[in-house]
This record gives structure tokens, sequence and C-alpha cells, in this order.
């Protein structure tokens, strides 16, 4: 288990490492980690709060200015501080300005004030009572920067004053303390004026004589001479007295410089402060900090016999990684480009081929139609089913009804949906409405009441009609509400309830296969421009049938009319007229003719009003998957993009500290050919193929649609692209996320073809010799004197021996 742990950066530089040391760390890790930062820049503060919450933060500055500061602590005015007229000026609020006393005169204020309150809290996280804590010291480790102002100025005052605050807050005298320091040399990169790096000098000496004399005052070797001037007094919180510390500041003191021990450096500023903080990591959180500290115990007793003379020393440390990762992306980006380019837009690369022939011949003067994308799709697909191509063929089969046996066709699915639809709209509106069916029953019990040859006959025949046009106008007014309010039952449903209802009247029923997964979505295509073009001959004919139905309503009052007179008769003269028993039979059964003509118009033009909302509602979605799968255009683009940036990535590691394995372009594309797609051409996974027609059925129902690409973004890269990762890990997962030596193995295979196992074996040896090379420490090599290394590995527990023979066995 990891000893409790604190990191705490001083200034801009050590909250920078350590911040990037707290994304290093796993959930796990991060139980038993502390993270606190000071600075006296408000601005670099609130970005580390912003970025990682875990980190508390300490300002100590204020929006007073240093003369401000000095007329408040006149201890430090008249003791210690050197005052000058010129920073009496300055606001702290935007750092120390290099110069070392105004980081600490912001200290002593922020004690006084009682400021430390977050830096309090971190400790007292981790000395929080816990099952498994047992009885391990706590670990600090202080990052700072040994040249700027801020850094310089506290690494002394915070380290006194967090031994203090242990010691006397939780009797923990037994806590180690390290300090890891940068050195000016690694500002060079950045600081590039001789004056400004004179000054990064000046301030690193004088912390570090000051960091030594204190080192040697804990150790009780500091001359005599000394004893009452290496002093540092602190404030008591909330008085205006003083206190000082007698304590070590630290029990070890790592300096890190721009050079290694062979004389070697980093390509960047940036990159000394990742192999900064993979130093902490590795020394402090990471499995090898069980090796280091406990040599770090041994070295201590050594310190006796040396009178604590050793307390100084440099760190490195150096990585052997295989990218499973990039290696992984990689392949599936490219298995992306190989299916979505050669198969899933191969339709629309027909019409749009088709298209551009189009504007050739108009512009050499001859007159073409317009192609329809729907048409053309479905041509393309047919076409090719023909030819035998395997993918339309598949496209065909999704979209078809087979009997039991999956041999015989029965029927093709769109033809059955819109089949089911009419059935529905029909059962729909022949039931739920009462008030139509009540006018329905009252009209046919007055026909099937008139008794032919009565006297009375002739009003109930006028008033049989009354009623039957009274229930054909109730239906020609209900028929438009009554087909929407249909419509929007079937085809406005959320998405959830239209993908997994699987009634028979919606459309997303028949988009699955007998397993009952999303067909692929080329076959969805297929499905809606087919069911789209059913509709629309289904609507022609509807309309038609409508119009004549209506225009049978308009002329059936010519039957009022008596053919014996010179004027025009209506139902209202109709007890005036003179009819014989013939003509009033056939008068009544014209009305129940008209009846029955009224109850299909009922349903009709119920039918026309869902049918003109389906063609709608299909349109829009046709037009949205055309959308969908215009950006491919774009993404394939930058899949490029993304291909070829994978293999420049570790082009050039000279600079480094990490050596990466079979990382090149060339074994990324011998990985590739050895790892080749083998996937079905129309089956894809279940839940990304009903995942897009989910989201292109979202955005075809926006009234207001974004005009880029940027809505499908998500759903092309953690889908699609996230189903071919998926596909390449289940087919070929065991090689993707070979070991490290694997790797190697194979790298030398790929670049040095090296295939005996006893030269492979060599490869291996040398490329591992040259990585512990890269982790020699950033320091000079000391001179007269032996230096004493404490070196670590760690490496997966798949790689011990013992694991893979137990494996084995």
């Amino acid at each position: 288990m990891i000893a409790p742990t604190l990191l705490v950066g001083l200034g801009g530089t050590g909250s920078k490492i350590v911040s990037r040391v707290s994304k290093m760390v796993t959930e796990e890790q991060r139980k038993h980690i502390g993270f606190a930062v000071f600075d006296t820049d408000i601005n670099e503060l609130r970005e580390i709060r912003e970025a990682n919450p875990y980190i508390k933060t300490i300002q100590t500055s204020t929006k007073l200015t240093v003369g401000e500061y000095l007329n408040i602590d006149t201890h430090a005015r008249d003791t210690w501080f050197p005052v000058n007229g010129i920073l009496n000026s300055k606001s702290l609020t935007e750092g120390a300005g290099q110069v070392r006393a105004i980081s600490r005169l912001a200290l002593d204020t922020a004690i006084r004030a009682g400021n430390m309150e977050p830096l309090h809290k971190a400790i007292e996280e981790l000395y929080k009572l816990e099952g498994d804590s047992g009885e391990q010291a706590l670990r600090v480790v202080i990052v700072s920067s040994l040249a700027g102002g801020t850094g310089s100025g506290l690494i002394l005052p915070v380290a006194l004053y967090l031994k203090n605050y242990l010691a006397t807050k939780f009797q923990a005298s037994a806590n180690i303390t390290r300090g890891f320091f940068i050195l000016p040399e690694v500002f060079y990169e950045v600081i590039r004026g001789q004056s400004e790096r004179n000054n990064l000098r000046c301030n690193a000496y004088a912390a570090l004589r000051e960091l030594d004399a204190f080192l040697m005052k804990g150790d009780k070797t500091l001359p005599e001479k000394y004893d009452k001037t290496v002093r540092v007094e602190f404030p008591r919180v909330g008085s205006s007295e003083v206190e000082e510390y007698d304590v070590r500041p630290y029990d070890f003191c790592f300096l890190f410089d721009a050079q290694n021990t062979e004389g070697k450096k980093l390509n960047s500023f940036n990159q000394y402060l990742d192999h900064a903080a993979n130093c902490i990591y590795s020394q402090s959180i990471g499995p090898m900090n069980k090796r280091s500290n406990s040599s770090e115990d041994n070295t201590i007793r050594e310190l006796c016999a040396q009178r604590g003379r050793n307390r100084y020393a440099g760190a490195g440390s150096a990585m052997l990684i295989y990218p499973t990762e990039d290696v992984k992306e990689y392949i599936a980006l490219n298995w992306a480009k190989e299916c979505v380019s050669k198969q899933w837009l191969v339709f629309d690369d027909m019409y749009r081929e088709r298209c551009m022939a189009n504007s050739e011949m108009r512009a050499q003067g001859f007159h073409v139609n317009d192609i329809d994308p729907s048409m053309s799709y479905i041509g393309s697909i047919e076409q090719m089913a023909k030819q035998k191509d395997p993918f339309a063929k598949a496209i065909e089969e999704a979209c078809t009804i087979y009997d039991d046996g999956g041999y015989k066709k029965v029927s093709d699915k769109w033809s059955e949906y819109v089949d089911q639809l009419k059935k529905f709209v029909k059962t729909s509106v022949m039931t739920g409405q009462l008030d139509l069916d009540s006018q329905k029953r009252q009209a046919m019990g007055l026909i099937n009441d008139i008794e032919v040859g009565k006297k009375e006959a002739k009003e109930d025949l006028q008033s049989a009609f009354m009623e039957v046009e009274k229930y054909k106008d109730m239906v020609m007014r209900r028929s438009e509400d009554s087909g929407r309010t249909i419509a929007y039952t079937i085809f406005r449903a959320k998405n959830d309830s239209a993908t997994k209802d699987r009634l028979p009247h919606q459309m997303e029923t028949y988009l699955r296969d007998q397993h009952d997964a999303f067909i692929h979505p080329n076959a969805v295509r297929y499905f809606l421009y087919q069911a789209l073009e059913l509709m629309k001959q289904e609507k022609v004919f509807v309309d038609k049938e409508n119009k004549k139905k209506e225009k049978f309503f308009d002329d059936f009052y010519n039957i009022f009319d008596d053919p014996k007179t010179d004027e025009t008769e209506t139902v209202d003269q109709l007890t005036e007229r003179k009819m014989d028993k013939k003509t009033q039979q056939e008068m009544k059964d014209q009305f129940r003719y008209y009846l029955s003509e009224v109850d299909k118009y009922r349903t009709s033009s119920v039918l026309a009003e869902v049918l003109r909302e389906g063609i709608d509602y299909i349109t829009n979605l046709c037009d949205a998957f055309q959308t969908f799968y215009a950006s491919f255009e774009d993404r394939i683009g930058k899949l490029d993009r993304r291909i070829n940036s994978l293999l420049k990535k570790y082009v050039n590691t000279a600079g480094k500290t990490t050596r990466y394995v079979c990382a090149s372009a060339n074994c990324f594309n011998r990985l590739l050919k050895e790892m080749p797609y083998t996937g079905n051409t129309i089956t894809i996974d279940k839940e990304l193929a009903e995942d897009i027609y989910s989201k292109v059925r979202g955005y075809s129902m926006m009234k207001d649609k974004p005009e880029n690409g940027g809505y499908f973004e998500e759903l092309f890269e953690d889908g699609i692209i996230g189903y071919f990762e998926k596909s390449l890990m289940e087919i070929y997962g065991t090689t993707v996320n070979m070991d490290v030596l694997s790797a190697l193995e194979r790298e030398a295979k790929y670049e040095a073809n090296e295939y005996d196992y006893g030269r492979v074996e060599q490869y291996v040896r040398r490329v591992i010799a040259e990585t512990r090379s890269l982790s020699n420490p950033f320091i000079e090599r000391p001179l007269g004197e032996q230096r004493e290394p404490i070196a670590a590995c760690t490496y997966s527990k798949q790689l011990d021996p013992r694991t893979i023979l137990r494996d084995l066995c």
C-alpha cells in the first residue's frame, strides 16, 4: 500500500509540476495522496483550481503592495526584509517578480491571518483513521524552482512550517520530507536574456546556501559561529509575536538540472516539467516508491557516518512503452476508412457520378432530367445485387420477409409495412370515435325504418337523408384532425417508443432482422427509399379515390330532381314529389350505398392525411440520412490526417526519456497488414445500428437543424470508430494487447529483419540497456566522489516468469 504522501508545489513551476503529477494518479492512489500548491499569482492558482479540484490552493498574497505589507509586518521590516523604495509599490497578486524575500513576506502575512487552512485540510485528510492505514509515516514532497522568486523564497519557510505543524499537531516527527528543486539552466529554454539568466543563478545560489545552512543546523553540524544567525522566525496566528522552529527542513533534496550525468538534454521546457513529474511519481507514488523509500532509509544510516553531508541527490526516469491505444486506434481508423469509403458510401458515389455526368451533358447543350436520389439509390442497389455484389445482396435480403425456413420470399418489408399501416388507420378510424359511430347508427336506423309505399315514406326518406348528410359532414370536418392525431402517434413518438415497441404499424419494426437486431444503416436507407416511393404511389391512388367520392357526394343531390319538371328539386321538396314504390325503394338503396361510401371516405380521407404526414416524415428521415452520409466525406479526410499523425507521432524521439516500442510507421503498417478487416459486410453492432438510426431520426425531427456536421461528430467518433475498435479487440485483442517484450520481439522482425531467436533476444536486451541509460539523473556528475545510485525498475506482472509459468501450468 502507498504510504500517505503530501505533494506541495511552490510558485509557478512547482505548482505546474504538482498539477502534472495529480493527473497521473489513479483513483485508488488518490485515497492516500494529498496535493497543495502555494503561489502569489492569483491567475495561475485559479487555472489550477479549475483544472483539478483535488488540489488545495493557498494564495499567499493579497491586493496590498509591498510597502503596505511592511507597514503591517514591522518585524519583517525591521529585522530581515531588504527594504527598497522601488519594491514598495509592487502588488503581490501578480507574483514575486524574482524577489525571494517578497514571497516569504507574503507567507508570513498569510500565516498570521490564518490562511494556511487548505494546507492543514490536505494533511488532516491523510491522517483520517482507516482500517488499512497501518503505522506508515507521512511522506512529504516539496516541489519548487530554485531560480524564481516565489518558489525559491518559500522552500525553507514552508518546509520548516510543515515539519513543525506535523510535530506539534500530530506528534509526527518520523515523517520523511523530500525536496525536488529545479535548477536555473532548465529555464534557459524560455528565458533568453543574459541579465534574466543571471538573476536566476543568483536566486538559486542564495537558496542553496540557505538550504545547506539549515540542513547543517538540523544535523547539528553547523559551525557555532553561525548558530545564532541561521534562524527563521515565524509569526503566531492572530498575534504580533514570533517564534522559531528548530527542525531540519528536509531529509533529502533532489536537484534537477538541464543535463543528465551523460551531458544529454531534453527538447523543451515542458518536457522538463513532464520528466520532473514522472520522476516524482515514480519515486513517491508509483510501484517503484517502495524500492526508493527503503533505499533512502538505508541511506539515512550512512548519513550518520558522514555527518549528514550527503543529503543531496539527482533523479531520473525512463520508460519503455508499447503504445497499445495508438496501435488500436491506427488499425481501427484504417478499418473504418476502408469499410466506410468502400461500402457505406459506394451507392452515394454512384449517385454523385451520375449527377456529374448530367452536368457535363447539360454543359454540352443536352436536355437531361434531374436524378432523383431515392430512385438512384434503389437502382444502384438492385443493379449491383443482380451482379452478385455481396453488400448489395445483403441489403436486399435485410429488407425481405422470408418464410419460416428462411428460403422462400414472402414479401418485401416495405410492402408489409404500408399494408399494416393502412390496417391500423382503418382500425383507429372505425373505433374510438363515439359521436361518429352514434351518428352512423342513427342514419342507418332511419334508412332501415323506411317502409316503402306507406304514406309517411317520403318524410322518412327525407329525415334519413338529413342524418346521412350530417354523418358525411361530420366525417369531412373530422378527417384532417383525425389524420394528424393518428399520424402523430405513429411518426412522432419518442425514440425509445419508436425503436423498441415493435408494433406492426411502426416503421422501425421492419428495420430489425430475424434476430431482432437493427439492420445496417445502408439497408435502412434502402428500406426508407422504397417505403417512400410506395407511400407516394398509395397517396396518389387514395387521393384519386377520395376525389371520386367527393364528386359522388356532390352529384348525389341530383337524385332528388324530378326529371318530369323543368325546375330543379332538392331534398326539401321530396315530400311534395309523387313517387311510386319502385322509386322509393331505389332511393332507399341509394341512401344505403351513400352511407357505405361515407364509411369508406371516413377511412380513406384519414389515410390520405396519414400518408401525407408519413411521406413528410420519411422524406425528412431520408434527407437526414443523406446529411449523415455526406458528413462522412469530411470525416474520411480527417481519418487520413489522424492516420498520418499517428504514423509521424513517434518518428522523432531524440531528446526524450521514453522509448516507444513497435511504434514506427513501418511497424504500424506491418501490424495492420497482419490484422486485416474480416468483418461481415452487412452486420454491424446492433447497438451502434440502433444508435445511428435514433440519432439520425432525432436530427430529422429538429426544426432548426445545425448546418455543420458537428451534430454527428460524437456518433462518428464514439459510435462508428468505437465499433471498429471493439471489433478489432474481439478478433485480434491478444495481438493488440501484447506485452512490451513481445512488442520488442516483433520490432526486431519488422525493423531489423531478425527472425533467429537468439538474435531477437540480443535485440531486446540491447533496447532495454539503451532505455536504462535514458534514466540517468538530471544532475552534474559529482567530481572526486563515488556515486551511489538507487536503481529501481517496475514492469507488468504479466512479464514475470513466475506468472507465465503458473499460467502455463
